[in-house]
């Protein structure tokens, strides 16, 4: 079943799906609009809602989209909620995950577990006391300071995004857009136990990859320009920049 709905415009869809779940949960540095609150009150409803899904275009349009979609959701790529009105949410399962993020040419659970079980046992405690114990630097994980070369940090960001999306993980940032990394607990969990990586199929296309970015950089725009829905949320509680030292006080997993 699996195979035989993978037709181009489905891996769009399922490439498009993950960039915007992706960018509900990757590090909010910028400061600008609305995307810092947005993106948290997402991740809050993400589980129970999934991420919208736009099926745009035309009437023809609109019921193409909707049948490549209960298309997915029969072959267990996705789940779909229905929300108010004609909206639709949708979460893909982890085998449509993993076969998004194969085509995307993305690292994958597994390689993202891996990463995680290094950043906690190199730079976390189980049972924190200071916010070093219960956040870990990017910085400090890849080994370059701040203010000079990215990449490091957006390789690491790959990285740990799919134990983020998992709820393995979190991330929340200082003012100047520093991000650290935190595992929650179904991630130390996940750590003594292990978890289940169920393995998607596909192959790497540069185009699925090019969808991608640009639903990821849709999903950011939108969320930065949307206006907040729950009155009075001013979105998580920036980390202080001089992390090193300090109690965990009101700054939790609460991002």
């Amino acid at each position: 079943m699996l195979e035989t709905c993978m037709n181009p415009d489905v891996i769009s869809d399922l490439v498009q799906i993950l960039g915007t779940v992706d960018a509900t949960f990757a590090p909010t540095r910028e400061r600008g609009g609305n995307l810092r609150t947005n993106a948290m009150l997402a991740r809050r409803d993400f589980r129970e809602q999934g991420v919208q899904y736009h099926a745009g275009g035309d009437a023809a349009r609109r019921k193409s989209a909707e049948r490549r979609l209960s298309a997915m959701e029969d072959a267990g790529l996705v789940a779909v909620f229905r929300r108010q009105g004609r909206a639709r949410g949708v979460r893909l399962t982890p085998v449509g995950e993993d076969t998004a993020r194969r085509i995307a040419g993305l690292p994958d659970l597994s390689e993202s577990l891996e990463v995680m079980a290094i950043v906690a046992k190199n730079h976390l405690e189980r049972e924190p006391k200071l916010l070093t114990d219960l956040w870990a630097a990017e910085a400090d994980v890849v080994g370059v300071p701040w203010g000079g070369e990215t990449k490091a940090y957006v390789i690491l960001e790959e990285e740990l995004l799919p134990a983020m999306v998992a709820g393995l993980m979190v991330c929340n940032t200082t003012i100047p857009g520093h991000a650290y990394y935190a595992v929650t607990p179904a991630g130390w969990a996940a750590l003594d136990d292990g978890f289940p990586t169920p393995a998607g199929a596909g192959a790497f296309a540069q185009a699925a990859r090019d969808e991608y970015f640009e639903a990821f950089r849709l999903a950011r725009v939108g969320y930065a320009d949307a206006k907040v829905a729950a009155l009075g949320e001013i979105g998580p509680l920036p980390l202080p920049v001089s992390v090193g030292g300090s109690p965990i006080g009101p700054h939790g997993l609460g991002v």
